[in-house]
């Protein structure tokens, strides 16, 4: 699958999200560490059935 948005106009994160629901049930994903953030992560467990997998610096991961 693959998206085509103009070089200075293109969000990664944007166009992932916009392509989840596209993407078939079951599949396995790999985000890289540019990806992770709260709705990104709300966008992938409501609208994808599925297994992922996210990079993240380990400050990420510290629970406040």
């Amino acid at each position: 699958m693959r998206s085509i948005t103009a070089y200075n106009q293109a969000s990664e994160r944007k166009e992932a999200c916009d392509l989840i629901e596209k993407i078939q049930p079951r599949s396995i994903l790999l985000f890289d560490r540019g990806y992770p953030s709260y709705d990104f992560i709300h966008q992938l467990d409501s609208h994808y059935q599925g297994y992922y997998s996210i990079d993240v610096q380990q400050q990420a991961l510290s629970l406040h």
